[in-house]
């Protein structure tokens, strides 16, 4: 639905659509104070998880790898296309007139599909890095040098006005053909606990390619006739909003090395704060 306004040309009186009226998740009014709520705690945690794993990344240099070298940047994208749709729906729920104006809804749409396609690069770069780490150990400090990694996230962020499908297609092809070698490569390792070491460090990622593109891939298969406007709603919200809440707490729940900087960091602070304590006293 939207509004528009008259205007005349030589030709004749046009209605242009100026701005469009946001239907919102629900037009309750008792339910808008609890989802604002709500909404805004999954804003916070986003907000507070990516920044902070990317704080930790930057200031613990055990952590500076490409491996976590490409995931400060997804949290990066997490937080940009977060950003794009949540003010405005958490702004939404507290007017009684939810409109958006044409060029603002343009804004929105694009800087978004900007941002995903930047995710979609950077899971399959990512996919790529384990696969160099585990299918060749040996040359990898070579294959994934800083300058290597540094083109590849450039090249992430470069392609970004060429958003189609062929792309993220192509995206998860790579991220496939990677984990299929990763897999032959694993298999191929004789102790039990070497397998499972070199699964570990794929897990958080391949968590993370199944939360973005299993959804996509259900909904785009989901027959015209079973269309249902709430279930895109719900896909909406689970990309905007639950994604770059997640990621942050799949790497830091999954990953040892995180879950140790935390430890050492968490450690390092208790410390100063009882060496602080005792020369006040």
């Amino acid at each position: 639905m939207c509004s528009t306004r008259k205007g005349d040309m030589a030709g004749g009186n046009h209605t242009p659509v100026t701005q469009f009226i946001l239907l919102g998740l629900t037009r309750e009014p008792k339910l808008q104070a609890p989802l604002f709520l709500i909404f805004l705690l999954i804003y916070l945690l986003t907000l507070m998880g990516n920044l902070g794993l990317m704080a930790l990344i930057r200031t613990n240099p055990r952590l500076h790898t490409p491996m976590y070298f490409f995931l400060c940047n997804l949290s990066l994208v997490d937080l940009c296309y977060s950003s794009v749709f949540s003010p405005k729906l958490l702004v939404g729920f507290w007017l009684e007139k939810k409109t958006i104006s044409y060029s603002a809804c343009f804004a929105q749409h694009f800087f978004f599909l900007l941002f995903v396609t930047t995710e979609v690069f950077l899971l399959a770069v990512m996919a790529y890095d384990r696969y160099a780490a585990i299918c060749n150990p040996l040359v990898y400090a070579v294959s994934m040098s800083q300058r290597v990694c540094v083109r590849l996230v450039a090249g992430s962020y470069l392609l970004l006005v060429t958003f189609n499908g062929t792309i993220s297609m192509s995206a998860l092809f790579i991220i496939i053909i990677s984990y299929l070698y990763i897999l032959f490569s694993i298999l191929r390792i004789r102790s039990a606990e070497g397998r499972h070491k070199a699964f570990s460090t794929c897990a958080s990622h391949l968590l993370t390619v199944t939360l973005f593109y299993v959804p996509a891939g259900l909904s785009h298969m989901q027959p015209a006739s079973k269309y249902s406007l709430e279930m895109e709603k719900v896909t909406a919200i689970f990309y905007t909003l639950l994604i770059p809440m997640l990621n942050p707490l799949i790497y830091s729940l999954r990953n040892k090395d995180v879950k140790e900087a935390l430890r050492k960091g968490n450690s390092h602070r208790s410390k100063e704060n009882q060496e602080s304590f005792q020369e006040d006293f």
